[in-house]
């Protein structure tokens, strides 16, 4: 009997761990979506059949475009309903509810913005049919909400939330999320301000690559001098916030027509860049009623598709980056309330308090938002508060210049209807017509047809300035810097059928010094718009096999301009006394440096060692000159989810330290340890020294194992998965990654990527079609379709995507019915009445 009792022991506990476990597996599944059968869903007109194939992408077939609206609101709820509540409680500055006080500052930050008093503003100016079709959109979500019950998805669980009924505002509030991320430049205007205020506006003009042409009086006054200085004083690093929204964007897109294909139709490839998170921010979708048929990439929280083809046409996008916003000095008195002066006069300061409802605390925390002509004052926003601080308001000093922004992403907004557009649109002409709707964030749309046009269009919302060009904040006590309208949608930069063939977009300059507009001085670099020419002129067809090799590509351009100068270099690099310390390790690392073939892989070790000695070359040569500041100056963003980087600066840092390193004027820039000038020569080895104390320490001593993607790594971080408990069921990764900012295989990162807090930006999908035959279109965002962690669909597209694969974007309903897993017929409500 005694000898029985352990296994009976064993026994016992083994049923109790197998209860546990299906017990927690039962919870856990919980909230996964009907996929199969029959619901009724009260609200259609008429049954719609949604077919999801092997990729877990949802095919839905309608009789009329109210009720395919309806059920692409039913199946964003079924899939993405946690992002849904996240990202509309973003833009309604409303985390604080859910996440307590760790959210308290993003809110205070969003309500500043005003972006959900805009987005009821945007409602108001719709037109009726779309204002419908939003309507529609909104039900199907909320009858899923209805169905759902107590039965959500694993996060609403964990932290006893039930959402509110979506509204069509929540839609609408997303825009004016994304036009704010794809705007920047007022960090710019902050960092030029500095760097003027700092180095003088000539010494500064040498790290913005041209000399400014304007320099208002008001840069001289003391008072800005003195909120430079107070504002350094209080210089705070915005603190991580894994796993939460960003918000930041870069692009590639281009298309040939059908004479330099081999199909004899154009070809289109497109990867809009993003924040890595988890779920991925697109959702693919199918919709199919009589009056349209579309499918690709769209956002869960709206209707319609953002990128992909309908039965005529292809497009993608890319952040166009024009100057959209402008910082106003504000002159303030007190006379009972504070004021500003605008041409002789004085303007009363509007002044709002708005509660910001935080979990576990008793009360409110308040937020004063002040508002002038310009629009908001935004000092709270400027990086001299923590970003994880509590604090309920971030201190406004009217001692110091307030500064208010302007903003198109204020101005009404007709995103909504210009994506419903442009899925109908069958030609160019109905393609710019749907544009002409899109007003911010502005945009460059690559475009080919099934008749042969190729084509791009920019679109959006661009002031015209009555005088300056918006890259150091303007004195708002005169009409002299106001805004005169915008560039006419005519005369936005726009090319049909080149006689080239192709049209390429990178996020580069579109136009030249001819266009009779001021668009921006910040485009970025165009190194992979050089490369991606490059290969499109390597061979004289192409089909979608070298369209996916281009897509693909890790070859840094950067890197090239790097190695040179350490190849003229060498001898002296390497007797240098702290180099010459290190000895075989500083011999072999220069070896593997110099033999590297540029192409930045996570296999690379040429790569680190570029990667991590071009960093230590910039804090060298830049920290002596601008201090705390030098971080923002390499691409940090004042905020980690609203400007997690600083886009004008992220791809420009490194080459203008090449640039200046390779010049006559290195040793006017360059200081040694004790803060005394030195040449090129000095700096280059001291950041050598540096990168081979760092990747040993971090990598070991063996020069071979120091491949680039044991430090550049990509982790989809979920915003419960901070906690080490919920980590392993919410997150993935990290994975080791190639590229850079630079390659065509988009992996940029914030500055403090040595230190593991960066933040990454990535291809978040990526598309390739040739217009000879929809059902060969291929596409595959980051992780997966589905945002419910117990699904097979939550991280299936990971290692595709990783790879450099791709699955096929399904068109034709014979090919949906081979890959067919899933199908389920909404049904509308009986009209019968009961008995």
């Amino acid at each position: 009997m005694e000898s029985s009792m352990p296994w009976l022991i064993v026994a016992l506990l083994v049923s109790i761990t197998g209860s546990i476990w299906l017990g927690w597996r039962a919870w856990w599944r919980r909230g996964l979506p009907q996929l199969n059968g029959r619901i009724v869903m009260p609200g259609l007109r008429s049954a719609v059949e949604v077919v999801r194939d092997h990729w877990g992408v949802p095919h839905i077939f309608a009789s009329n475009e109210e009720d395919l609206v309806f059920a692409q609101g039913v199946v964003h709820a079924q899939d993405r309903l946690w992002q849904m509540e996240v990202f509309r409680r973003l833009g309604h500055g409303r985390l604080s509810e859910l996440f307590g006080e760790a959210a308290l500052p993003v809110d205070t930050r969003v309500r500043i913005l005003g972006w959900s008093e805009s987005a009821d503003r945007d409602w108001q100016a719709l037109d009726k049919q779309t204002r419908h079709l939003l309507e529609c959109y909104a039900a199907g979500v909320n009858a899923m909400l209805i169905r759902l019950g107590k039965h959500l998805p694993p996060e609403f669980r964990l932290l006893h939330h039930t959402p509110e009924p979506w509204q069509p505002t929540d839609t609408l509030v997303w825009s004016k999320v994304m036009s704010w991320g794809l705007s920047v430049n007022w960090i710019s205007e902050v960092l030029h301000t500095v760097l003027v205020t700092r180095l003088g506006p000539e010494r500064a003009a040498e790290l913005l690559d041209e000399y400014p042409s304007e320099h208002p009086l008001v840069l001289a006054e003391q008072s800005v001098r003195q909120f430079v200085q107070e504002l350094e004083e209080e210089l705070r690093l915005p603190q991580q916030l894994p796993g939460w929204p960003s918000l930041a964007s870069l692009s590639n897109a281009w298309v040939v027509h059908g004479r330099l294909s081999k199909s004899g139709f154009p070809l289109l490839a497109g990867d809009p860049h993003l924040s890595v998170q988890m779920p991925s921010l697109w959702y693919e979708c199918h919709l199919c009623c009589p009056q349209w048929q579309v499918i690709g990439a769209g956002i869960a929280g709206a209707p319609g598709i953002v990128i992909g083809h309908n039965t005529d046409i292809a497009w993608s996008v890319t952040a166009a980056l024009p100057d959209t916003q402008d910082l106003y000095w504000e002159r303030v008195r007190q006379n009972g309330g504070m004021e500003v002066e605008y041409c002789g006069q004085w303007e009363p300061v509007q002044v709002r308090q708005e509660p910001i409802y935080v979990r576990g605390w008793r009360r409110p925390a308040w937020v004063d938002v002040m508002q002038t002509r310009h629009g908001p004052i935004i000092n709270p926003l400027l990086p001299s508060q923590p970003a994880g601080s509590g604090a309920s308001q971030p201190e406004v000093r009217t001692s110091l210049p307030l500064l208010a922004l302007r903003h198109t992403g204020d101005e009404p907004n007709f995103i909504a209807r210009a994506i419903l557009k442009l899925n109908r649109a069958r030609n160019w002409q109905e393609f710019r017509e749907a544009l002409r709707d899109w007003t911010s964030p502005p945009q460059c749309f690559v475009y080919a047809d099934r008749a042969g046009n190729v084509g791009f269009q920019m679109a959006g919302l661009v002031p015209i300035r009555r005088r300056g060009f918006g890259q150091i904040p303007k004195p708002g006590w005169t009409e002299e810097y106001e805004w005169q309208g915008w560039i006419p949608f005519e005369e936005l930069p726009c090319e049909h059928n080149p006689g080239r063939g192709w049209v390429v977009l990178a996020n580069h300059a579109i136009v030249g010094k001819e266009y009779p507009y001021y668009l921006t001085r910040e485009p970025l670099n165009g190194l992979r718009a050089k490369r991606i020419l490059e290969l499109l002129q390597a061979q004289p067809r192409h089909n979608l096999d070298s369209f996916r090799r281009i897509q693909l590509d890790q070859r840094c351009e950067a890197a090239e301009r790097f190695c040179e100068l350490v190849r003229q270099e060498q001898g002296a690099l390497s007797a240098h006394a702290r180099v010459r310390h290190h000895g075989r390790l500083a011999q072999a690392a220069l070896q593997a440096l110099l033999a590297w073939d540029l192409v930045l892989d996570a296999a690379s070790v040429g790569g680190t060692i570029y990667e991590v000695w071009l960093h230590h070359v910039c804090e060298r040569l830049f920290r002596p000159w601008l201090g705390e500041w030098t971080p923002f100056f390499l691409g940090l963003g004042f905020h980690p989810v609203l400007n997690p980087a600083a886009l004008p600066f992220l791809d420009r840092s490194s080459l203008v330290a090449i640039r200046l390193l390779s010049s006559a004027a290195a040793g006017e820039w360059c200081r040694d340890e004790l803060g005394q000038p030195c040449g090129a020569t000095e700096l280059l080895a001291q950041a050598f020294a540096d990168t081979l104390d760092y990747l040993r320490k971090r990598l070991g001593g063996d020069v071979r194992r120091w491949q680039w993607g044991r430090l550049h790594r990509v982790e989809f971080r979920h915003v419960l998965g901070q906690s080490k408990l919920l980590g392993w069921a919410f997150n993935r990764g990290p994975y080791a990654y190639g590229g850079d900012v630079n390659t065509v295989w988009q992996a940029s990162f914030t500055p403090n990527w040595l230190t593991g807090t960066a933040q990454g930006f990535t291809a978040s999908y990526r598309q390739l079609f040739d217009l000879a035959d929809w059902d060969r279109a291929l596409a595959i965002h980051t992780t997966g379709q589905s945002g419910h962690p117990a699904s097979r669909h939550y991280d299936d597209f990971i290692p595709l995507w990783l790879n450099g694969e791709y699955h096929p974007l399904l068109w034709s309903r014979q090919k949906i019915e081979e890959y067919q897993e899933h199908r389920l017929v909404l049904e509308p409500a009986s009209r019968e009445e009961p008995p």
